[in-house]
């Protein structure tokens, strides 16, 4: 397995930057923005949800 020429995560061997430091969800095959970018949306969701909670008592 190759590594990020950037960071040096481990990426696929036929890329040569992964698609964090890309800076494109789409790049490769990688998926580390696309992991990413859902973590952001659940630890979104959490937070509006516990916010809403909070505001039902």
């Amino acid at each position: 397995m190759a590594r990020c020429q950037m960071c040096g995560s481990p990426i696929p061997d036929k890329q040569k930057i992964c698609s964090m430091c890309y800076g494109d969800i789409g790049y490769g095959s990688d998926g580390y923005a696309e992991k990413w970018a859902l973590e952001q949306m659940r630890i979104q969701q959490e937070e509006e949800e516990a916010k809403k909670q909070q505001e039902d008592e």
